[in-house]
């Protein structure tokens, strides 16, 4: 029915003229076809991102448009996949995350610690990574080595005082972007 419905809504824009009835038919076919509301938004982030794209190839162009519209989705898929930018100092990463986090419902942040990451839902953008390699931040590493899976828990301890202790469980997975200044293959 969607296939058909795609079909129809093509056949009505090559018209050079719509009566009223098909102008209706045609808006209601829009409103109601996933298939044609998908390709509109996939072209859609595409415009808006393609002013402020780091890359000259096309294929990327598109996996980044592919991967904000799954991030909408992205629970219901069992892992999703990171974005790694990788780029020199004032080639436009930061505003490019930025409107990633935009276009995607997410936050935008460049320092980030542990706590912050399993307690922020939704899509996180992270700029500024290139010290996840410090023994400090060790901990953060392992969080986003396991973080792309469905189903990791984090388990902390609560405190009250001295006597009362208990353990609390978060659940965090879900869509990352990281911008890097240096080479990205060792840090993972």
């Amino acid at each position: 029915m969607t296939e058909l419905n795609t079909k129809r809504i093509i056949e009505l824009q090559n018209k050079k003229e719509l009566s009223k009835d098909e102008e209706y038919e045609l808006e209601n076919l829009k409103r109601t076809t996933p298939l044609y509301l998908l390709r509109e938004a996939f072209s859609t982030i595409n415009k808006t991102i393609l002013p402020y794209y780091l890359d000259d190839t096309p294929e990327n162009f598109h996996i980044v448009t592919l991967w904000i519209i799954g991030s909408y989705f992205h629970n219901q898929f069992n892992s999703y996949p990171y974005l790694f930018f990788n780029a020199m100092r004032g080639s436009g990463k930061s505003r490019y995350l930025r409107l990633i986090a935009e276009l995607g419902g997410g936050k935008w942040t460049s320092s980030v610690t542990e706590s912050v990451i399993f307690r922020t839902i939704g899509l996180l953008c992270i700029d500024e990574i290139e010290n996840i390699n410090s023994k400090e931040k060790e901990p953060l590493r392992e969080l986003l080595n396991a973080s792309y899976k469905k189903g990791l828990t984090i388990m902390r301890m609560k405190c009250a005082n001295r006597t009362k202790a208990w353990s609390t469980f978060f659940l965090r997975w879900g869509e990352w972007v990281l911008c890097f200044l240096f080479c990205i293959a060792s840090l993972f």
